[in-house]
């Protein structure tokens, strides 16, 4: 861990082990949240994503203000967030999916919905501003649909 000043801003540099031991707190004060306000047990939050939270939101306000900006070690980022998404999908069961019921998978599907219809509308404002086409096109400027134009021309003549 090392400690830097600059214009006047505290920079905490935080190495491997000191990232591991601010998420394993981070952890803990979730649990300890979760305890205190049972709605979140209700809603079914996660420790961690408490935990993350409230370390976030205080990292960003003390950053944002100029007091201390705390730089975590990224070479176990991968690994972290694997135990992170395994830890949430270990709170979810078949019976919470059954309890659920028709109100789960309509919300799903709206969900779903609603992610397609962004994706395509984004994809045509794009193409609209930069005034390209929805097709993909090569250097030369042939056109390409997911490779299929190499393999027709190499079956074009045989036909």
């Amino acid at each position: 861990m090392s400690f830097n000043f600059y214009d006047g801003t505290l920079i905490i540099t935080v190495s491997m082990l000191g990232t591991l031991a601010l998420a394993l707190f981070s952890y803990f004060l979730g649990v300890a949240v979760k305890r205190c306000f049972p709605i979140l047990v209700r809603l079914s939050m996660p420790a961690p994503v408490i935990g993350g939270l409230i370390f976030c939101v205080t990292n960003s306000i003390l950053s944002s203000y100029g007091i201390v900006t705390i730089e975590l070690s990224r070479t176990v980022q991968t690994l972290a967030m694997i135990a992170f998404m395994c830890s949430i999908g270990l709170m979810g069961s078949f019976t919470l999916i059954r309890k659920g019921g028709l109100v789960l998978l309509a919300f799903w599907l709206a969900g779903c919905q609603c992610i397609g219809c962004t994706a395509k509308s984004v994809g045509r404002c794009r193409c609209f501003l930069f005034r390209t086409s929805r097709t993909h096109r090569n250097a030369r400027g042939r056109r390409l649909l997911n490779g299929r134009n190499r393999r027709w021309r190499r079956i074009r003549p045989l036909l």
